[in-house]
Formats: C-alpha cells, sequence, structure tokens
C-alpha cells in the first residue's frame, strides 16, 4: 500500500507496545517521497517485561532508527518533538545533545523532569512543557 504522494506530513503518535515501533517505520518508509517531516511521539512503555525497551533514551541514532524513512532522498525539513518515559541521569543529557551535534543537528535540545522521570526532546523549540500528563 503506498500513501498519496504528499509534500507535508506530520505524525503524532502515542507509543505503548516496543513493537508500535515497527508500525512507524513502515509508515515513515511509504511516505520517503514527502519534503517536510514532522513526528510527535509520546512514548511510554513502562509496562514492557524487558528493561532495555522499558528505558530507551531517545538521541540521534534513535532519531534516524526509528522516526526517519530509510531512504529520504526529497527530505527537506524534519522537525521531532518526542515525550518518553524513562530513567535519565544528568550527564546523559549532554551526552544525547552531543549526539545530534556530530550528525549536523544543531538546534536539538533535550530536558528532563526528574518528578515524572520524562525526557523530552525537540528540534522545534523550546520544549519545556506548560501541561503535559499533569506536569505545569
Amino acid at each position: 500500500m503506498q500513501i498519496p504522494k504528499l509534500k507535508c506530513f506530520i505524525l503524532k503518535s502515542k507509543i505503548l507496545d516496543a513493537s508500535a515501533f515497527v508500525y512507524l517505520k513502515w509508515i515513515l518508509n511509504n511516505v520517503s517521497h514527502i519534503e517536510k517531516l514532522k513526528v510527535y511521539l509520546d512514548i511510554n512503555l513502562t509496562y514492557q517485561e524487558d528493561s532495555m525497551k522499558r528505558n530507551y533514551l531517545i538521541d540521534a541514532n534513535f532519531i534516524r532508527q526509528h522516526c526517519m524513512p530509510d531512504r529520504s532522498r526529497n527530505l527537506i525539513d524534519f522537525n521531532f518533538n518526542i515525550v518518553s518515559k524513562c530513567e535519565l541521569l544528568s550527564n546523559d543529557i549532554q551526552t544525547i545533545e552531543n549526539s545530534f551535534k556530530i550528525h549536523n543537528w544543531k538546534n536539538v535540545k533535550c530536558f528532563f523532569d526528574p518528578i515524572m522521570s520524562y525526557q523530552h526532546i525537540s528540534s522545534i523549540g523550546m520544549i519545556k512543557p506548560k501541561l503535559f500528563d499533569g506536569i505545569m
């Protein structure tokens, strides 16, 4: 099945199971002709039995592997905003932001909410939420 040739595509999704990344990738590979892509994800894998799947840290490699089409020859503009329930250490934030700089993504910011244990990562702008699942 091929999705019609769109120039822009915005995907908003809630990921509650690691197997959903397979479907996410399938969708993205079927819109590989688009020029502008925005991905908004809310990832909460706390009910996964495998602790590796429960605690994905979102970095540049994760974005390339799960949130971008495999072939993106027409992609001019790619933006994302991802909120992920995880355990994150304060020194991980700098490592995560540096992973994007290595791939020449300069405007990516990472924020960790230690009260709710959410990692917020965005290429779109300021990501500290005004209101998200009770976070003020």
